[in-house]
């Protein structure tokens, strides 16, 4: 290349910066728009978290089949759905849903309050029950707990 070359593309460079800095180009209409977030707080009462399709009595063995819905939080799952032990104590099963959010794959909202995400079990390997007793799903996030009971039998 060149010494004039250069030069030239030098002044071609020049030239455009001067056109952009004195010509105003028009925003493209959408990008002109505000987007602003909607803020979560304001969705809060109208937050619902449902367990769906829970029978209340299970054979041991039978697998676990049921969904839990979060309409009006965003596109995240509830932070934990676990299943509890409530004659012995202690959750016997459990999902981290802040490590499952779908924030990458989120459609755009415009109205969080109409907006659902759906877990269900039949997504992971079969849930099982192996021991008869008083379960319960819980479903819970930052601002609401909704649990389910059911029972095993053998």
């Amino acid at each position: 290349m060149t010494a004039g070359a250069v030069a030239a593309g030098f002044v071609v460079g020049i030239a455009f910066l001067i056109i952009f800095a004195v010509v105003r180009i028009p925003p493209h209409p959408i990008l002109a728009t505000s987007w602003a977030f909607p803020d979560l707080d304001d969705y809060l009462p109208l937050l619902q978290i449902r367990i769906d399709g829970l029978k209340e009595v299970y054979s041991v063995g039978e697998k676990l089949d049921f969904a839990v819905a979060q309409k009006g939080g965003g596109c995240a799952y509830p932070e934990m759905i676990m299943i509890k032990d409530l004659e012995r104590g202690g959750v016997v099963w459990e999902f981290n849903g802040t490590q499952a959010s779908f924030l990458l794959f989120c459609p755009i909202v415009t109205n969080y309050a109409d907006f659902e995400i759906t877990w269900h079990s039949r997504d992971i390997d079969p849930l099982v029950m192996n021991q008869t007793g008083t379960y319960a799903v819980v479903a819970k996030n930052e601002h609401l707990t909704v649990q389910k009971e059911f029972v095993v039998v053998g």
